[in-house]
């Protein structure tokens, strides 16, 4: 990823009384910002462009998952307040954009979420949006779960069935760090 100029970042999910809203989706954001400061300053400002446009106006909804959001985008203008419904539909169309938009502009970018058993509902749903229409993006999910304790998985790969979104699923059982190595040069 990093030789083709693309970036990867990740976020991991933690045992269940550790949950925090948009915890999973959060981490991974804010490893992209730290990411995205180690980047060539050229490569920075292409990334940061195509979020700024992939955004509009709506960056301050990004601030929900994370008020570092403004490392990158800077300062954003107040929202139109809507009623309750409105505005949960108006964030999560952003939030799905905005991680669609992590890989645009000449770039790749590869999202590993770990544990995604014990993601929080919110994570889930946020991350249902950034997968609609993620074909039409550079954007590549990498998605871990325990089998044995897949409770919450199985819904939420049963929402995306019924969105229509496809993805693929590959068993893979315990690795080592050696092994985890390997599969990932293959992907």
């Amino acid at each position: 990823v990093y030789s083709r100029g693309g970036i990867f970042c990740s976020g991991k999910s933690y045992r269940a009384g550790y949950s925090v809203p948009f915890g999973l989706v959060k981490e991974a954001v804010e490893d992209y910002i730290d990411r995205q400061k180690r980047l060539p300053r050229q490569d920075r400002e292409r990334y940061i462009g195509n979020i700024k446009e992939s955004l509009g106006q709506l960056g301050r909804e990004i601030e929900k998952i994370t008020p570092r959001i403004k490392e990158l985008v800077g300062e954003q203008e107040e929202l139109v307040e809507l009623e309750a419904y409105k505005e949960h539909i108006r964030f999560l169309l952003t939030a799905g954009r905005f991680l669609r938009s992590l890989g645009i502009g000449g770039g790749e970018a590869v999202i590993f979420l770990d544990d995604l058993q014990w993601a929080d509902g919110s994570s889930l749903e946020v991350l249902k949006y950034g997968l609609k229409e993620v074909g039409s993006s550079y954007v590549l999910y990498l998605l871990t779960y325990r089998e044995e304790e897949a409770g919450g998985v199985e819904e939420f790969k049963e929402g995306l069935r019924r969105e229509g979104i496809e993805y693929e699923e590959v068993e893979i059982g315990d690795l080592g760090e050696g092994e985890t190595g390997e599969v990932l040069k293959e992907i």
